[in-house]
């Protein structure tokens, strides 16, 4: 080793997180008060290091024959030669008594982050972040750079700090137009796990548990926020194990037993989802995300009474008014569906989510010129949504049966209706008809339909399947063997899953193509 490296105590590399921790490490030997010499030579060899991984980042392999990667540069001069740029570029470093103001500044970060209580409070991040030394231009980027680094190690914060440090130094934007000069770890984890936690729509609670003495708060802090984070992912059986881990630390947080209860609800264990929900809602009566699954819960229950109870209390947000709407259409509560449809639709006049559950408030009364005027709506923002076009197909049907035309005061011709139904081109209407197979009414049929057809074609390769298929179904209910009752049942029962998927298939394609004439 030589040069900077030797200073460094590590052999050259292109790993910035070893060259960061070599750095940590000779900094407990070269302190700024009691070693300055060799603290700023150690500053130096830290900086230098770091400048010249990113330019060997950015200049491609055959540049590099000219450079000699770790040579130390010349002690009468701070400058170094930057062979992408061809120029010297000046090395600035602070003076002794800046990065003893610096290394103060971060002590100050570590023991406030190492007491619970401070680490947590907004109070206290805006009081050490007023420190004289954030005000210096000049030192400003030095702490920044500091910060950031320990923040990568030490990251277990509330939201409400991040938006903090975010708002105080932009963080996010500096990393991303410097995306391509970041090292590995910092591109491919931190940079993604920064973003996460200042755009994430969970703002997880640490009240509860720092409020908590004799446990280990940062491993349960870390596993309930890899709980989080793997459920959103879809990753339900690592959230399950993390969200056990952090369980056997702290049982009784809000947000613990929040993903208790999305994990139950994700299992359709329902009982269970609504013990963790309701003991959530509880600790936390006025978190809206909690309030939000707790009704879905009594939706999926039909325990309509109790979601419309819970939601008229807490009408805060969009996706909680939405959510009370469906109640009443559910529970044909339709005159206070409608009217808070109504409103909801002043306010937020294209969304089609708002639109379509209005017009299905009114197909379920018959009030199909209303809810025909709806959909239409949704044709109009949306003309390739798949439901808009089945829902008219239905309601124009029904509009042409002499039942439904005696009682209009207002009749819409056949021809009208063709029209409306029918100005798209072959090749849009094609386009439709794919786009409505993404629908989970048409999506799991075809799935199934496609699974059981294999499996049946599997058993004999020469046989015409759908033979087969006949064979099996006959078998299961005149066979009199049991040996060949037990070889012919599930054969038989993936046919009659297949006979199923295709019926509920007819029936979406007729439904579409009702709509495309």
């Amino acid at each position: 080793m030589n040069g900077y490296w030797d200073i460094l105590g590590i052999e050259p590399t292109d790993d910035l997180s070893v060259i960061k921790k070599a750095y940590s490490k000779q900094l407990k030997v070269h302190h700024p008060e009691d070693d300055p010499e060799g603290y700023q030579r150690l500053r130096e060899a830290f900086d230098r290091a770091k400048q010249d991984l990113k330019r060997r980042e950015r200049v491609p392999a055959h540049a590099e024959t000219s450079v000699v990667v770790g040579a130390s540069r010349p002690e009468s001069s701070l400058t170094y030669y930057n062979q992408e740029q061809k120029r010297l570029t000046p090395v600035i470093l602070p003076d002794v008594e800046s990065l003893k103001s610096i290394e103060t500044f971060m002590e100050k970060v570590e023991s406030l982050y190492n007491d619970i209580t401070s680490r947590i409070s907004e109070e206290a991040w805006l009081k050490l972040l007023d420190d004289e030394l954030l005000w210096s231009i000049e030192h400003k980027q030095e702490v920044s750079d500091e910060l950031l680094y320990f923040i990568s190690e030490h990251h277990l914060l509330p939201k409400k700090i991040w938006l903090l440090l975010e708002n105080q130094f932009q963080w996010y934007e500096m990393m991303k137009e410097d995306l391509d000069d970041l090292d590995t770890e910092t591109k491919e984890r931190f940079f993604p796990y920064y973003k996460k936690r200042i755009e994430s729509s969970f703002d997880l609670s640490f009240e509860f548990a720092a409020n908590v003495e004799g446990i280990h708060h940062d491993e349960f802090f870390r596993a309930r926020e890899r709980a989080f984070d793997a459920f959103f992912e879809g990753d339900m059986y690592s959230a399950e194990n993390e969200a056990a881990a952090a369980k056997e630390i702290f049982s009784g947080d809000p947000d613990l037993l929040l993903i208790q209860g999305l994990l139950a609800r994700h299992q359709q264990a329902y009982d269970e989802a609504e013990i963790f929900l309701s003991k959530a809602y509880s600790l936390r009566p006025v978190h809206q995300q909690t309030i939000t699954h707790l009704a879905q819960i009594f939706l999926l229950r039909k325990d309509f009474d109790q979601a419309a109870h819970l939601l008229l209390h807490h009408q805060d947000t969009k996706e909680a008014k939405f959510l009370l709407a469906t109640v009443y259409v559910k529970s044909e509560q339709y005159e206070k569906a409608e009217t808070l449809l109504s409103d909801m639709i002043s306010s937020w006049p294209d969304d089609t989510d708002v639109i379509s559950l209005l017009g299905h408030a009114f197909f379920k009364q018959e009030r199909l010129l209303e809810a025909r005027k709806q959909f239409t709506r949704i044709r109009e923002l949306e003309p390739y949504d798949a439901e808009a076009i089945t829902m008219l197909a239905e309601i124009n049907r029904l509009l042409h049966t002499r039942k439904v035309r005696k009682k209009l005061k207002h009749r819409i011709t056949k021809s009208q209706l063709k029209k409306e139904m029918n100005y798209y081109s072959l090749k849009k209407k094609m386009l439709i008809f794919l786009i409505s197979q993404l629908r989970w009414r048409l999506l799991i049929p075809l799935v199934l339909a496609y699974f059981s057809y294999n499996t049946v074609s599997e058993i004999d390769e020469k046989t015409n399947p759908f033979w087969l298929m006949f064979m099996f179904i006959l078998n299961l209910f005149i066979s009199s063997d049991q040996d060949f009752y037990d070889f012919i049942f599930w054969p038989a029962i993936w046919s009659i899953v297949f006979l199923v998927s295709i019926f509920f298939i007819w029936r979406e394609w007729k439904k579409i193509f009702r709509g495309l004439r």
